[in-house]
């Protein structure tokens, strides 16, 4: 799937490099793919390694879905310990916004 090109009511939303990305900038992505794109679920992928971005992930109430792509290498540092989908559907982030 290519990011920001919705196939049905599913959407990749890019989250890595996440420090210049605060996590008001991610709760107002989670919100436009839900309020205005009408999407039923959102994933968001980062690398193993980045715990900045994965803390985000969890801060907003998204799941690990998976880890994926371990033991490949590239030139990236980190990048043999692999990927990481997280994942949020509609009903959990209502949820969540209506228990603030």
């Amino acid at each position: 799937m290519n990011a920001g090109k919705p196939r049905s009511d599913t959407v990749c939303l890019p989250i890595s490099g996440v420090k210049a990305l605060p996590l008001r900038g991610a709760k107002a992505l989670l919100s436009y793919g839900f309020d205005e794109l009408g999407l039923a679920q959102i994933f968001a992928e980062t690398m193993t390694v980045n715990e900045g971005s994965r803390a985000v992930m969890s801060r907003l109430g998204m799941s690990h879905l998976r880890t994926r792509d371990v033991g490949q290498i590239s030139s990236i540092p980190g990048s043999d310990q692999g990927n990481v989908d997280y994942i949020i559907t509609r009903q959990e982030w209502e949820k969540l916004r209506s228990a603030q």
